[in-house]
């Protein structure tokens, strides 16, 4: 996780950032910026906090002289599966993709910067905590920002078209059922629409494929599970309910280009180098 403090001169660091596989979010101290998601303007200003809605692009399309904001850029894995501890949390996948802006208390704010502050100073200027307290604390943080923004959820404004639902049902229906079902007609036969409607309602709103989005699922799932090294690809297989290893390695090697354990390798090898670098 990388937390940031930002200000119009330094800005470029989080202008045209990839969210694809990561997570984020962005809360505003002073001044104004707009960011823009699925065409969609949402204008921050002071204590107000936008979440980057996993497997989009949000883009900085202006700022005020005098902006200022805390953010962060982290692993996909945060993104959906620490809502699963928050109450209401089947609604916090679709709430974050389709209303990432909330404003925020004075008092709420002060917590999260709080909360910030400690992780920052841990990192820097205590290198010798341990990296299970650093997890901790940024999970803290997490929760803490997830928390507040459920808490302040706007109700709806003016009414979804046809194309909003399939897909805000979609979204939800997946996050629900991804480990059970990778087929694009469980999701279509949910909502009573052809496979065919379904997949071009889905593409026209997203860009993305139904396909594309359940894959973007399933092996962000299977990438946390391989970060695990006491869990072995074939708890991992049979946990996301393929039938055999090798379905499961012909699935992530689809999607990725590299088999499963080339991936644990590569990320074995990337939480070695952080560690002696601490």
């Amino acid at each position: 996780m990388r937390l940031l403090r930002i200000a119009s001169h330094n800005i470029d660091d989080i202008i045209n950032v990839s969210f694809d596989e990561r997570n984020g979010f962005l809360l505003c101290k002073s001044g104004t910026v707009t960011m823009q998601m699925d065409g969609n303007d949402f204008v921050l200003k002071q204590n107000d906090l936008y979440i980057y809605p996993a497997f989009s692009k949000t883009i900085v399309k202006e700022y005020s002289e005098d902006f200022e904001a805390i953010t962060n850029v982290a692993e996909l894995k945060y993104s959906y599966s620490l809502p699963k501890s928050i109450p209401g949390n089947s609604q916090c996948v679709t709430q974050i993709r389709y209303r990432p802006r909330v404003s925020l208390q004075d008092d709420v704010v002060k917590e999260i910067e709080k909360l910030f502050d400690l992780v920052v100073e841990r990192k820097k200027f205590r290198p010798e905590t341990s990296g299970l307290v650093i997890a901790a604390l940024e999970k803290a943080l997490f929760y803490e920002i997830l928390t507040a923004f459920m808490a302040c959820q706007p109700k709806p404004v003016g009414r979804q078209t046809r194309m909003d639902k399939i897909f805000q049902t979609f979204l939800l229906e997946l996050h629900n059922n991804f480990l059970k079902h990778r087929d694009v007609k469980f999701y279509a036969d949910s909502q009573y629409i052809t496979q065919r409607h379904f997949a071009t309602q889905i593409q026209n709103k997203s860009g993305k494929t139904p396909l594309q989005w359940i894959a973007l699922f399933v092996i962000s799932e299977a990438k946390q599970m391989l970060d695990n090294p006491h869990k072995s690809i074939k708890e991992i297989s049979v946990y996301l309910n393929f039938p055999d290893i090798s379905a499961f390695g012909r699935y992530f090697r689809r999607y990725t280009g590299i088999p499963p354990s080339d991936y644990r390798a590569m990320s074995s090898v990337k939480v070695a180098a952080v560690n002696d670098h601490r």
